[in-house]
């Protein structure tokens, strides 16, 4: 989370999750990373869409946030998607 609004917009949560994927899928050889995103966060689904996450589903009002229940866009890359 980049909680200072003068820090947003620069790349940093970009450079962040493309360095954990290279380490995911490079060095720990792992095949598939997912992603729970709220539907309301639009920065990270956009981030994520960017990057080469696929949408596969949604889980319906599956969080109870600010007195109410929201869902839960669930998101996947996989290691050939990701290391072309």
């Amino acid at each position: 989370m980049i909680g200072d609004a003068k820090n947003r917009g620069k790349g940093i949560s970009y450079f962040a999750v493309i360095e954990i994927l290279n380490h995911a899928f490079k060095n720990m050889n792992l095949n598939r990373i997912e992603a729970g995103v709220l539907e309301s966060n639009t920065r990270v689904l956009t981030l994520c869409k960017k990057i080469g996450f696929k949408r596969e589903g949604v889980k319906v009002q599956s969080i109870y946030k600010n007195g109410k229940f929201v869902d839960m866009i669930m998101m996947a890359i996989l290691k050939k998607e990701f290391c072309k």
